[in-house]
């Protein structure tokens, strides 16, 4: 029941691309304004705390009631399951971003290719202008990210612990990108404490994830950089480059051009394709057998 889940998620996120109904937001930031209300009348300012108690409930709940579908009633309890998937994948588009990106580093527009870098978070503000080798390399990287956060590791949560996974870890990611920010009790503390625990959750997807690229593309360089990122104290993103890299078999000794990095982000997107359904196809022979 899980893989029908999975694969009706899937065709429906692609359905409705950006516009998913499902993903409603707002109720995060309201529940956590009434808990912060309801903590410091007994002296309790910690948004943390609020974090522990929203996650305890939200995986509660979402066990309570698939656990009692599960039993009671496949069909809702698939329904169910979709409507946990359609909510925890990645919020926006990317592909229309990676369009967007392309398209205006064609043109040489630095601002539009900026613009487009900053919609899926990369650090464009902090880049020289116009030093196109740079901000190329750093928006593969996030869009490489952006993929893993947005699918993979989802689908690794969800594989491994059905509906709770995948909404745990879509909690844990909203909760660092638009409560801790408008809460008056964040700080770099704070901020940090979030980030590394979300870099600890995803720790071990980005380890299969770069596993997998070498499986749906260049095998040897694929391995070769997984291996040589896992001996080295870098980032979770840093790694799934590092696999992209091997996995496309860049060649480091070659300028990073702009005909180079169009054909690297389509072939960044053709190898996220094969390797999501790589794993829906492992899904369904664990589930079979």
């Amino acid at each position: 029941m899980l893989l029908f889940s999975l694969l009706i998620a899937i065709t429906l996120k692609q359905l409705w691309k950006s516009s998913n109904p499902l993903q409603y937001d707002a109720w995060l930031i309201t529940l956590d304004t009434q808990l912060s209300h309801w903590l410091h009348k007994i002296d309790i300012n910690d948004t943390t705390i609020n974090f522990s108690i929203v996650i305890s409930l939200a995986s509660i709940a979402t066990f309570a009631v698939s656990s009692t579908l599960h039993q009671y009633n496949h069909f809702l309890y698939i329904v169910f399951s979709c409507a946990v998937l359609l909510y925890s994948f990645g919020r926006g588009e990317l592909t229309r971003h990676i369009t967007d990106f392309i398209v205006a580093e064609a043109k040489g527009d630095w601002h539009q290719a900026c613009l487009a870098a900053q919609a899926i978070q990369t650090p464009a503000s902090s880049i020289e202008p116009n030093h196109w080798a740079k901000l190329n390399k750093s928006f593969l990287s996030q869009a490489n990210y952006q993929g893993f956060e947005r699918f993979f590791a989802v689908v690794f949560w969800f594989a491994l612990f059905g509906p709770v996974g995948a909404i745990c870890y879509r909690l844990c990611h909203l909760w660092l990108q638009q409560v801790v920010p408008r809460s008056a009790h964040t700080n770099t503390k704070t901020h940090r404490e979030f980030t590394r625990l979300i870099a600890i959750i995803e720790w071990p997807a980005v380890r299969v994830l770069g596993l997998t690229y070498a499986v749906t593309g260049n095998f040897t360089s694929c391995m070769h950089a997984w291996k040589q990122s896992n001996t080295k104290n870098i980032s979770n993103q840093d790694v799934l480059l590092q696999s992209l890299e091997g996995a496309l078999a860049v060649d480091h000794d070659i300028p990073q051009t702009q005909e180079i990095t169009r054909r690297e982000l389509e072939a960044l997107q053709q190898l996220q394709t094969r390797t999501l359904w790589f794993w829906v196809g492992c899904i369904a022979i664990v589930f079979i057998l």
